[in-house]
Formats: C-alpha cells, structure tokens, sequence
C-alpha cells in the first residue's frame, strides 16, 4: 500500500502484519505487542524481514506463552538503523528456550528458515538469547543500491 514501490515503511508494514497474525490466533487482547520500527527498507530487504518477523512472532505466540504464564504476555520487535547497519530484535517475556536448544543446529524448519533469511538474502548476522524470555537478533548492512 506504500506510494514509493522502491521503499517500505517498515512501522506500518509489521504493525499490521503483526495484528493480521494476532487475529489469527485470536489473541489480539492477550498479547501486549511493542513495535519500534521508524525505518524504510528497499523491498529485497524489507521482504526477508516481514517473513523473519512473521516467523518469530508466530512462534513465540504457539510457544513462549503456556497457560498458567503469570506476567502478562509481551513481545518487542525494533528495526533501528545505527549508521550502515540495521538492528532488527524479536524479543519476549515467556518462558525461554527450552533446554538443550541449539538454534544453530537448525532443530525446526521455521529456525532453519529464518537463519537462512538473515544470512543469506539480508547477508547479516544472528544472535539468539533464551535465558529470561527469547531474543533474536539480527544485524544487516544498510542496502545504499536502493
């Protein structure tokens, strides 16, 4: 819906990604969703991190939250630029990865394809953390080409 075909706003594109997934699942008032993305991507980078976010957050809406949970349910997404690079975070409040996880070994499809999005079509890096909640973080390089 974005006027420049070149560019996406990436604020209004996840915020409504994020509710369309929300109201699929039905959680749309159960979930506390933090969005944080004042940036415009070129659309080869802003594809690969629609399909990065939807992935993670519909993961962590199936996985981090079991019923009985006590804190209320939140989960922060942030795309920031820092100079040439971008800094996109998924995180949450749930309940952590489970034990003996290694992300890196690829243990689901969903891992596997969200790290082959983030190295391969945006040529960044990815860092996971799954002590007190979940956090994925992924760093790419600004695309000056755009």
């Amino acid at each position: 819906q974005s006027v420049n075909l070149a560019q996406v706003g990436m604020g209004p594109y996840l915020r409504q990604l994020t509710a369309n997934v929300l109201d699929m699942y039905g959680r749309r008032d159960a979930i506390q969703c933090h969005l944080d993305a004042p940036v415009f991507l070129d659309v080869a980078q802003a594809m690969p991190c629609g399909l990065i976010v939807n992935e993670l957050f519909t993961n962590m809406l199936k996985h981090a939250f079991p019923p009985g949970v006590q804190e209320t349910p939140t989960v922060r997404i942030t795309l920031r630029q820092d100079g040439a690079t971008y800094q996109l975070t998924v995180s949450d409040n749930g309940v952590g990865l489970p034990p003996g996880c290694d992300w890196r070994a690829g243990q689901t499809q969903g891992l596997r394809l969200v790290h082959l999005w983030a190295t391969h079509q945006l040529g960044g890096t990815m860092a996971v953390s799954g002590d007190a909640g979940t956090t994925f973080a992924i760093t790419f390089d600004v695309n000056d080409e755009a």
